[in-house]
Protein backbone atom coordinates (compact mmCIF):
# COMPACT_ATOMS: atom_id res chain seq x y z
CA UNK A 1 0.00 0.00 0.00
CA UNK A 2 1.23 3.30 -0.79
CA UNK A 3 0.85 6.43 1.05
CA UNK A 4 -0.98 9.32 -1.17
CA UNK A 5 -0.97 12.84 -0.22
CA UNK A 6 -3.92 15.20 -2.06
CA UNK A 7 -2.53 18.32 -1.40
CA UNK A 8 -5.27 21.22 -1.81
CA UNK A 9 -5.63 24.46 -1.82
CA UNK A 10 -8.92 25.36 -3.28
CA UNK A 11 -11.90 26.06 -1.68
CA UNK A 12 -13.97 23.21 -2.93
CA UNK A 13 -14.65 19.82 -1.47
CA UNK A 14 -13.79 18.09 -4.99
CA UNK A 15 -10.34 17.41 -3.77
CA UNK A 16 -11.37 15.65 -0.43
CA UNK A 17 -14.05 13.32 -2.47
CA UNK A 18 -11.61 12.86 -4.85
CA UNK A 19 -9.43 11.95 -1.77
CA UNK A 20 -12.15 9.50 -0.18
CA UNK A 21 -12.90 7.73 -3.58
CA UNK A 22 -9.18 6.26 -3.18
CA UNK A 23 -9.73 3.06 -1.30
CA UNK A 24 -6.27 1.05 -1.82
CA UNK A 25 -3.76 3.66 -0.79
CA UNK A 26 -2.99 5.12 2.97
CA UNK A 27 -4.47 8.53 2.14
CA UNK A 28 -3.61 12.03 3.78
CA UNK A 29 -5.20 15.09 3.19
CA UNK A 30 -3.57 18.26 3.71
CA UNK A 31 -5.85 22.00 3.33
CA UNK A 32 -3.56 25.16 2.50
CA UNK A 33 -4.63 28.85 1.86
CA UNK A 34 -8.62 28.84 1.21
CA UNK A 35 -9.12 24.91 1.32
CA UNK A 36 -8.94 24.97 5.20
CA UNK A 37 -12.32 26.11 5.15
CA UNK A 38 -13.11 22.54 4.38
CA UNK A 39 -11.44 21.78 7.54
CA UNK A 40 -14.57 23.35 9.68
CA UNK A 41 -17.58 21.85 11.09
CA UNK A 42 -20.02 22.37 8.20
CA UNK A 43 -17.96 20.88 5.67
CA UNK A 44 -19.11 16.50 5.76
CA UNK A 45 -16.49 15.43 3.76
CA UNK A 46 -14.11 16.25 5.61
CA UNK A 47 -15.52 14.66 8.50
CA UNK A 48 -16.41 11.71 6.55
CA UNK A 49 -12.52 11.68 5.86
CA UNK A 50 -11.76 11.72 9.45
CA UNK A 51 -14.53 9.06 10.13
CA UNK A 52 -12.58 6.91 7.61
CA UNK A 53 -9.49 7.52 9.23
CA UNK A 54 -7.45 9.17 6.63
CA UNK A 55 -5.12 11.53 8.15
CA UNK A 56 -6.06 15.56 8.14
CA UNK A 57 -3.78 18.09 7.86
CA UNK A 58 -4.37 22.29 8.23
CA UNK A 59 -1.98 24.77 7.44
CA UNK A 60 -2.02 26.61 10.75
CA UNK A 61 -0.94 29.93 9.73
CA UNK A 62 -3.82 29.98 7.35
CA UNK A 63 -6.33 29.28 9.43
CA UNK A 64 -4.82 31.67 12.02
CA UNK A 65 -4.79 33.93 9.17
CA UNK A 66 -9.14 33.20 8.33
CA UNK A 67 -9.48 32.95 12.39
CA UNK A 68 -11.18 29.94 12.25
CA UNK A 69 -9.57 27.93 14.76
CA UNK A 70 -12.49 27.44 16.50
CA UNK A 71 -14.37 26.09 13.87
CA UNK A 72 -12.44 23.09 12.93
CA UNK A 73 -13.65 19.53 13.33
CA UNK A 74 -11.82 17.22 15.79
CA UNK A 75 -9.15 15.05 14.45
CA UNK A 76 -7.41 17.55 12.09
CA UNK A 77 -4.24 18.25 12.53
CA UNK A 78 -2.79 21.96 12.71
CA UNK A 79 0.66 21.94 10.88
CA UNK A 80 3.18 24.49 10.30
CA UNK A 81 5.42 25.71 7.00
CA UNK A 82 7.97 22.66 8.76
CA UNK A 83 5.58 19.98 9.21
CA UNK A 84 4.06 20.58 5.62
CA UNK A 85 7.67 19.85 4.39
CA UNK A 86 7.62 16.72 6.79
CA UNK A 87 4.16 15.31 5.55
CA UNK A 88 4.70 16.15 2.16
CA UNK A 89 8.36 14.32 1.99
CA UNK A 90 6.47 11.32 4.22
CA UNK A 91 4.29 10.23 1.04
CA UNK A 92 5.00 8.22 -2.19
CA UNK A 93 2.73 10.16 -4.45
CA UNK A 94 1.12 13.56 -4.15
CA UNK A 95 -1.67 14.91 -6.07
CA UNK A 96 -2.23 18.70 -6.56
CA UNK A 97 -5.87 19.73 -6.11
Amino acid sequence: MKKVLYFISAQSTAGVELALENKEDEVSILLLQNAVYCGTKKCSEVANAIKENKKVYVLKEDVELRGIQSLLLDGIEMVDYNGVIDVTFAQDTIVNF
